[in-house]
């Protein structure tokens, strides 16, 4: 999902150079960059939609499996044009990766988008703009690997939305920590509507961003899907409030 040199947007290849670094800055196996989970056809200004989470899950085994999922993602591509990570790719972090787009979080997205989309939730989410706030492959919030440059992965996922100007944004993790957090402290997040709580302590949330260049934006912010696991409190949720952008 690499962007060509040639072809690609300039401003595009910077940002994920700058993911690259920032990733070659700790020396670990365990932390590898990771800048684009969908085609990078769907990352243009003014998207209409983008999908974001705070980190990737990851360690030396998931990036082994990553690189050599490498040359059989090439052939599916052509039969996929319009890549989506939550589809396409074989993921794990163990030494034999689940299979192709069935990993618990993978299966948590796709049934996100099924609840928001319908029968169109394919062509939405390999549509959507798909990232992380972090770019860096890690263990989140609690990683001492990645503590010393949290802020700065922090930085470089608001530039990539500074860049995007999405007017809806899904934001994977509403908590203290997670991707909801990290945009209202920036930009801010005015309620639109009140949470609805799904129990277990979860909650959907609703709000429009409240500064920046795509101040107005809709924003969704999700349970994180690895711990609340597209429930069906969420899922149902997420149905009565249709329809989306």
């Amino acid at each position: 999902n690499s962007i060509d040199n040639d072809a690609g947007d300039s401003v595009l290849r910077a940002i994920e150079v700058d993911a690259e670094k920032l990733a070659a800055r700790l020396g670990s196996p365990d932390h590898w960059a990771k800048p684009f989970y969908s085609s990078i056809a769907n990352f243009s200004p003014n998207a209409t939609r983008v999908f974001v989470g705070l980190n990737g899950k990851g360690n030396r085994y998931a990036h082994q499996n990553d690189l050599q999922d490498a040359n059989h993602l090439a052939v599916w591509s052509r039969k996929h044009p319009l890549h989506s990570a939550y589809l396409d790719e074989r993921w794990g972090n163990g030494s034999v990766p689940s299979p192709r787009g069935q990993s618990g979080l993978q299966g948590y997205v796709r049934r996100t988008f099924e609840a928001m989309y319908g029968k169109s939730w394919e062509e939405v989410l390999r549509s959507t703009a798909c990232f992380n706030m972090i770019p860096v492959s890690s263990d989140g919030d609690s990683d001492p690997v990645l503590a010393p440059i949290w802020n700065e992965c922090v930085d470089w996922g608001i530039r990539l939305l500074e860049y995007l100007k999405p007017s809806f944004i899904v934001l994977n993790g509403n908590g203290p920590r997670g991707a909801w957090a990290m945009v209202e402290r920036k930009f801010g997040i005015e309620q639109s509507r009140a949470a609805i709580d799904l129990g277990r302590h979860y909650r959907l949330k609703f709000g429009l961003v409240a500064s920046g260049p795509f101040g107005g934006a809709r924003a969704i912010g999700l349970p994180h899907l690895s711990r609340d696991k597209a429930s069906a409190a969420l899922l149902t949720a997420l149905q009565k409030e249709q329809p989306y952008p």
